[in-house]
């Protein structure tokens, strides 16, 4: 059974992680500040611990990046947020870190469009997985990606090379799909 998996581009994987950097940085303004204002030494050890913990793991992960070593330090970090809130009996901050966290590891994730004979699965988020008989057409073209469906909506995304599809010939996936839209015509 033939089968064909396009690695779209997620354009905004910078915006992200800058934002995270961001959210980062806030939380651990909080923390110094819980430091410096609070008087209760539970707390403010609490905090310090948090702001130290996360300082490391975001060094670390530079560090381990000029090592050509993959580690994320901002999945860490927001580990530690989450302990030391709960440990705070900060429910909902713990909560709101855990949201982003979620959010943050969902956007990052590969985005990847599955074609085979049966079904195409869309990486939406949820993945929303349609029949051939729910498209007028699906095209792959100069490395552009386009679904058109019979009720009007259009997705077009870049296909970029990933470490499965370089050999990824357009005019045979072009044909792959329109042999499947034609006997999909046919059993309507």
């Amino acid at each position: 059974m033939q089968k064909f998996e396009l690695i779209l581009k997620n354009g905004r994987i910078k915006a992200y992680k800058t934002f995270i950097l961001f959210f980062i940085a806030l939380n651990i303004t909080f923390f110094i500040v819980l430091v410096i204002t609070i008087n209760n030494s539970g707390i403010r050890s609490k905090a310090l611990l948090a702001v130290s913990m996360t300082i490391f793991s975001l060094a670390f992960e530079y560090y381990r990046r000029k090592k050509t070593k993959p580690y994320s330090g901002k999945g860490a970090a927001l580990f530690y947020f989450v302990l030391a809130y709960l440990l705070l009996h900060y429910w909902w901050m713990a909560l709101a870190v855990i949201i982003v966290a979620i959010l943050y590891s969902i956007s990052l994730r590969d985005l990847i469009v599955s074609v085979n004979p049966k079904q195409i699965t869309y990486p939406s988020f949820p993945k929303k997985t349609f029949g051939w008989n729910d498209l007028n057409n699906i095209i792959l073209k100069d490395g552009l990606l386009t679904i058109d469906f019979k009720n009007n909506k259009l997705a077009q995304a870049e296909v970029i090379n990933g470490e499965n599809d370089y050999a990824l010939n357009e005019q045979e996936f072009n044909d792959f799909c329109r042999n499947h839209l034609r006997s999909a015509d046919i059993t309507i």
